[in-house]
């Protein structure tokens, strides 16, 4: 895996973030809640990705200092070279697989699957709190029926 490999890539990533971190302070974007929200969750997903890259260009620049130093006339400094080697040749290696797993493209159907068993206390969530109440009421009677346990009441429930 190389770094070159997906490089184009991210900067491409990284230019949108930046262009998405200078329309947060956009007034048209300010003014319309939907478009706010849209660019701050775009800006958070590519935020994650683009820290990865930044701390993996890091990476690769005291890699290719330590290379240069690794034949060093003097030995101690040579060694300590090898030795950042092997502490951040791992560490590369682990950047770039998480890199590449960011960047795969996103299941459409993963937001919908989140949203579905989401009963937070949002705009609109009282009634989403009012239907989990309920659950847990009707969970913890069926626990009290004799000769149920928990684990038991719920699978047969389940099976009907």
């Amino acid at each position: 895996m190389e770094f070159l490999d997906i490089t184009e890539k991210l900067q491409d990533v990284e230019h949108r973030f930046n262009e998405i971190e200078r329309s947060l302070s956009d007034p048209t974007i300010l003014a319309d809640p939907e478009k706010l929200r849209q660019q701050s969750k775009l800006h958070n997903e590519l935020g994650k990705i683009v820290a990865k890259y930044r701390e993996c260009r890091e990476i690769e620049a005291r890699l290719a200092d330590a290379r240069s130093m690794v034949n060093d006339p003097d030995p101690d400094l040579a060694a300590l070279a090898r030795a950042e080697l092997e502490e951040l040749e791992p560490r590369r290696e682990a950047l770039l697989r998480e890199l590449q797993v960011m960047l795969l493209p996103k299941d459409p159907l993963d937001e919908k699957k989140h949203h579905c068993g989401d009963s937070g206390r949002v705009q609109g969530g009282e009634e989403a709190a009012l239907f989990a109440a309920d659950l847990f009421r009707m969970y913890t009677k069926i626990r009290g029926v004799p000769g149920m346990e928990g684990g038991a009441a719920l699978a047969q429930t389940s099976r009907a």
